[in-house]
């Protein structure tokens, strides 16, 4: 597996783009080069030369609603997150004390559903059709593991004896990596079709809520607060961009397994997850927060779907958790939007035992 991060791969590729571009004198309105998700995500550009603003103007348009703006030092990357207090810019205004120089190679994030306008910044709360930030992991998506494409809803399609499963190349476990944010290609080939997916058992948990997104993760930030509003936005966009540093993914509080109850309350949601190449491991505790994961590790990328059914699983061991049929959406436009998913919470790693989704524990905080 390589182990070299996307952040990693980004910046290489953002320092060889502006050895090959000679600076031009600054265009009277400002433009980018490239080409620009005009219904949320990201892409690299090339900016005309001007002030942070000057790149909002410009991908706005281009059809972008400017979520944030990502460029290199030191083979690092820093970003300017729009609408966020000043502090949290401040090393990205380092960077660029005065005007963002002519030919210069950025990154840039979009929100979803953009379409040609004005306004650059994101709503800070995000709409009822944000989708879910989910964890998944080796429980959930892995190379080997069981799935069933175009499954009959309501009804349990994997089992025991099921002939099919992952590929490595199908989730990206070839090149596997810190910070990895591509979508998995077995995803990004089948954009709307329906499949059945694995969540684990009790205790081994493949499905994650973040339901807290701690004040570390904007730039400059610091502590476990849980942020709101705007700045919890910021911060999850930078998850879902793979800019986290490894040191502030271990120990985040309030990340929750989710088993049959949970997953059934994500029915009809729309779902954005990061997919980990190994476990995500939860410490139960006897206060609030009461869990908190290591989100630190390898990734394969990212997935999106809406959830259409939660089914229980026969036949595997007794603590299995339930078979989840989803239908398969765009990544690059349901994670541009997102949202937390307030799950239940387990008070322990095996209890309740809730696997059925018919009949869901209520033994939860």
């Amino acid at each position: 597996m390589r182990t070299t991060s996307m952040v990693a791969g980004a910046a290489v590729f953002l320092i060889a783009l502006a050895a090959l571009v000679s600076p031009t004198a600054h265009a009277q309105q400002p433009t980018l080069t490239g080409d620009v998700p005009t219904n949320g995500g990201v892409a690299l550009v090339t900016y005309s030369g001007g002030s942070v603003q000057g790149v909002a103007t410009a991908a706005a348009t281009e059809g972008c609603s400017l979520v944030s703006v990502w460029s290199t030092s030191g083979g690092e990357m820093i970003g300017h997150i729009v609408g966020a207090p000043d502090f949290v810019n401040t090393e990205f205004a380092g960077l660029y004390p005065s005007d963002i120089p002519p030919a210069t190679p950025l990154l840039i994030v979009c929100a979803s559903g953009s379409g040609p306008g004005p306004s650059p910044t994101p709503s800070a709360t995000p709409g009822a059709g944000a989708a879910r930030l989910l964890v998944l992991d080796e429980d959930a998506i892995d190379n080997g593991l069981f799935y069933r494409l175009n499954p009959t809803l309501g009804s349990q399609n994997i089992f025991p004896d099921n002939p099919t499963q992952f590929s490595a190349a199908e989730v990206n476990d070839n090149r596997a990596a810190e910070g990895l944010r591509d979508p998995l290609s077995f995803f990004s080939s089948r954009v709307g079709q329906e499949v059945s997916l694995l969540s684990g058992q009790t205790g081994d948990e493949g499905w994650f809520a973040i339901s807290c997104v701690p004040a570390r993760w904007l730039p400059g930030g610091s502590g476990d607060e849980c942020l709101s509003g705007a700045e919890r936005t910021q911060a999850m966009d930078a998850f879902r961009a793979g800019s986290i540093s490894q040191d502030n993914l271990d120990e985040v509080p309030d990340v929750r397994p989710l088993r049959a109850r949970g997953l059934t309350e994500l029915e009809g949601q729309t779902v954005c997850a990061v997919v980990y190449d190994s476990d995500v491991s939860v410490n139960y505790e006897d206060s609030s927060p009461f869990t908190e994961g290591n989100l630190q590790g390898e990734n394969y990328g990212i997935v999106a779907f809406t959830v259409l059914d939660v089914v229980r699983l026969a036949q595997f061991s007794s603590s299995s958790l339930p078979e989840v049929q989803v239908r398969i959406a765009d990544a690059g436009q349901a994670c541009a939007n997102l949202a937390v998913f307030d799950a239940p919470i387990p008070p322990s790693s095996s209890e309740p035992e809730d696997i059925d989704p018919a009949s869901p524990s209520s033994g939860y905080r």
